[in-house]
């Protein structure tokens, strides 16, 4: 059980509980989601989870039209497209996005070859 529990803790949580002096082989306590069987080293971190993927609880509400969100990073999102913010440019031509997560489709889907780069030693390629 102990085993499992660990393979699922985040590697942030580990480290916390490491540096705070607890070891993560003895954690006694364990918080089990009774929706989807998640497990958490923290009280803190299950209701976190319970609230943002079960509950679905809308913290941010948008004032000019019926958008919900529970986070703030997905509600920034939303908002900066009502105002048609777009200051996440592209390198690869004049293009701008909303969103890092905009450009990196934008890149895949239009510059999938000028995503390579070439090892000034070897000439090996990447993406």
């Amino acid at each position: 059980m102990l085993a499992k529990v660990r393979a699922r803790m985040r590697k942030s949580q580990l480290n916390r509980q490491i540096a705070s002096g607890g070891r993560a082989d003895t954690a006694t306590h364990v918080y089990c989601c009774t929706d989807c069987g998640l497990t958490y080293a923290r009280k803190q971190s299950l209701d976190r989870h319970i609230s943002v993927v079960h509950h679905q609880e809308a913290t941010f509400v948008c004032e000019y039209c019926d958008f919900e969100a529970t986070d703030r990073t997905t509600f920034s999102e939303h908002m900066a497209r009502h105002f048609n913010l777009k200051d996440v440019a592209c390198e690869f031509c004049n293009h701008r996005c909303i969103s890092k997560r905009e450009l990196k489709d934008h890149i895949l889907f239009k510059h999938q070859d000028e995503r390579s780069y070439a090892c000034s030693i070897c000439a090996k390629t990447f993406k």
